[in-house]
């Protein structure tokens, strides 16, 4: 065969070639497609519109709400209010079916002080729904509708995911129900949000905006691998590409606790956590920069009976690795009283492996239970003085305050003791319940609270 006609096969089993490389590629695409389709077909009816409304009122002639700020409140005095307006306060979220009897999960903040609770469907029926619990240091909410012909969500295992697999973003945003978005696995362990106390977040690109709360983060089979929560927003709302999820392991953690206990139980360690610093690094010849310092150990607890000690440097929890301090925190709230778990500490330039048994926080607060000061308090039992170095004999300590309520906004502590109420002496809990039944429809009652040696006066209003 002569050079020109080899020119001209070799052209032509090229071209040939390239055809079938290009339809290669649109068969692969279109499977990509089919791929989302299913997952849209699989979903959709399991992510539902989330409505709530919130009874309010505003004082005629005053600057109303702005006034919980406090600058406001220190550089201007409102006039006198005279009769409330009636306003109703609206909001709009996501929610996903996690169960055929009408369990839901959203985000706590989407329903948070919420009167009125109604849930729309895939298939545009509405129904109200009742919250069954919430965990605000997760930022999960239950609740429960009541309605045939649910299509629950398959839970996944959000371990499993890897940076660079598919994200796929289900929800209403902007009260555009059923909208669907597509990215990736942008990072996973976001512990430094500020959004949540006890969850690692998944960060993803899929476009998630305004009203995408408590909607569903899906994988590319379908399953349920995160709850949309938080973006990261420099221009005023919109979409940047940066997503944040809570995983659907946490997910399963506060679905069950919620479901079967009522409330939410976390584990305990015992330990003050801390950052390691170069100094610290320095001064430990600690020759990583990664793992936990045990700052402090609580007395006779979980980890002081492990035998964890002070300047330990806890590396892994079972078996998984501590990257940082953090880790520490929001791996415990997985876990609940009774589990054992290995872990695994540097000490002195040595490795070892101690078995800790995961015990009941005292401090832990169970959502409903705040007092008519806003306030969770419990005896001075000796874990609660080492947790919090109480030096004083007698009063209750304070272990937990009401979000945004009148004790927090004048600056009580978790940790403080209250010691007088309307001048009567407080030595234990029955004297402090006693006290605040003898309150009758007072408008207010003072406090003295220690958070060292001495006491400071508070005047608090009561509802």
């Amino acid at each position: 065969m002569s050079t020109p006609y080899r020119w001209v096969l070799l052209m032509l089993l090229l071209i040939q070639g390239g055809l079938y490389a290009a339809d290669r590629t649109i068969e692969s695409l279109k499977e990509t497609s089919r791929a989302f389709n299913r997952v849209a077909h699989a979903a959709l009816p399991a992510v539902v519109s989330i409505s709530t409304s919130q009874d309010t009122s505003t004082p005629l002639g005053s600057l109303g709400e702005r006034f919980d700020d406090l600058f406001l409140r220190r550089f201007f005095i409102p006039p006198e209010p005279i009769e409330p307006e009636p306003r109703q306060s609206r909001g709009l979220g996501s929610g996903v079916i996690v169960s055929t009897d009408g369990h839901l999960v959203t985000n706590y903040h989407v329903i948070k002080g919420a009167d009125d609770i109604n849930v729309t469907l895939h298939d545009q029926r509405t129904v109200s729904a009742k919250l069954i619990g919430s965990d605000p240091k997760t930022d999960l909410a239950i609740l429960k509708i009541d309605a045939p012909r649910l299509t629950p969500i398959v839970l996944g295992n959000s371990d499993d995911i890897e940076v660079g697999d598919w994200a796929i973003a289900i929800g209403s945003p902007f009260g555009l129900s059923g909208s669907m978005t597509v990215g990736i696995i942008s990072a996973k362990g976001r512990s430094d949000t500020d959004i949540a106390d006890y969850t690692d977040f998944i960060q993803t690109d899929a476009a998630i905006n305004r009203g995408n709360s408590g909607g569903a983060l899906l994988s590319i089979e379908g399953t349920l691998i995160g709850i949309n929560t938080a973006i990261f927003s420099a221009s005023g709302g919109g979409s940047n590409g940066i997503g944040f999820a809570i995983p659907s392991n946490v997910v399963k953690k506060i679905l069950t606790d919620i479901r079967t206990k009522g409330k939410v139980s976390r584990g305990w360690l015992g330990v003050v956590i801390q950052p390691m610093t170069p100094a610290l690094q320095e001064e430990l010849k600690w020759p990583h920069d990664k793992g936990a310092l045990v700052g402090d150990v609580v007395p006779n607890s979980p980890a002081d009976r492990a035998g964890i000690k002070r300047r330990d440097i806890m590396i892994s929890l079972n078996g998984q690795p501590i990257r940082e301090h953090t880790d520490i925190k929001w791996r415990l709230g997985q876990l609940s009283v009774g589990d054992q778990r290995t872990v695994e500490i540097w000490r002195q330039g040595k490795t070892q492996a101690v078995t800790v048994t995961i015990g009941d926080p005292p401090s832990e607060l169970t959502n409903g239970t705040y007092d008519r000061l806003g306030l969770t308090v419990d005896e001075l039992t000796p874990t609660l003085r080492a947790t919090h170095r109480i030096k004083r004999e007698n009063g209750v300590v304070i272990t937990g305050m009401q979000p945004n309520g009148m004790a927090k906004k004048a600056g009580l502590k978790v940790g403080s003791v209250i010691v007088e109420v309307n001048r009567r002496p407080i030595h234990n809990l029955a004297e402090y319940d006693d006290a605040l039944q003898t309150l009758g429809s007072a408008s207010r009652v003072m406090i003295a609270v220690a958070s060292g040696l001495y006491a400071e006066l508070y005047v608090l209003p009561l509802n």
